[in-house]
């Protein structure tokens, strides 16, 4: 008996055995596959028309490892971002100023309003006339505006803003709100004044 070492490419043989009892070699043909991972051993058996030819073939393959499918519908993840929130800006509304804050229910109590943003306009007119925009905050979703006291002593001017907030154990909605007031203090003569609106100062001058 006779031992033939062929060498087996991607771990497929397909052999062809035309031996004679003359000693023809066999003819192999190999497969077009190059992907295996392993390590095989093949054996023949004899054809009948060449009994006692033994075929013996090992193959060794290149592993190659398949490329990970790719989910076209993956979206990045974008790294969020921390820092101050831009102030929304609602429809400024007039609010006429009172000498006195009006009286309030007894189920609610009253309380100085957050200023955001405070500025002093003065119109181009004869007398001129003073406006001030100012922005509050409503702290939570029982808070509403209530009034904007005005006073005034010499050229010292005074705005508080007030909110009010149900006077019991009230469970409330943490969702802050902004109201944007414009608030006409009137006609001023020429000079400097200073206004003071809740804990915020600001200092004028009308020509």
């Amino acid at each position: 008996m006779r031992r033939i070492f062929i060498p087996l490419v991607a771990g497929i043989l397909v052999a062809a055995v035309a031996c004679t009892e003359a000693g023809a070699q066999p003819t192999v043909t190999p497969s077009p596959s190059t992907t295996s991972t392993s390590t095989a051993t093949a054996v023949v058996s004899a054809s009948p028309t060449a009994p006692g030819v033994v075929v013996t073939a090992t193959a060794t393959g290149v592993a190659t490892a398949p490329p990970k499918a790719i989910d076209p519908t993956r979206t990045p993840v974008a790294t969020a971002t921390s820092g101050p929130q831009p102030i929304p800006t609602p429809t400024p509304r007039v609010t006429q100023p009172v000498s006195a804050a009006p009286a309030l229910d007894a189920s609610r109590r009253r309380e100085q309003a957050p200023i955001h943003e405070l500025d002093v306009c003065i119109a181009e007119s004869s007398p001129p006339q003073v406006f001030v925009d100012v922005t509050t905050g409503l702290p939570s979703g029982c808070a509403q505006f209530d009034s904007a006291v005005l006073e005034r002593s010499g050229s010292t001017i005074t705005l508080t803003m007030w909110n009010s907030q149900p006077s019991g154990n009230v469970a409330c909605t943490a969702i802050y709100g902004y109201m944007r007031h414009t608030v006409p203090l009137g006609a001023m003569s020429p000079g400097m004044y200073s206004l003071r609106v809740n804990s915020e100062t600001r200092t004028f001058t009308v020509q």
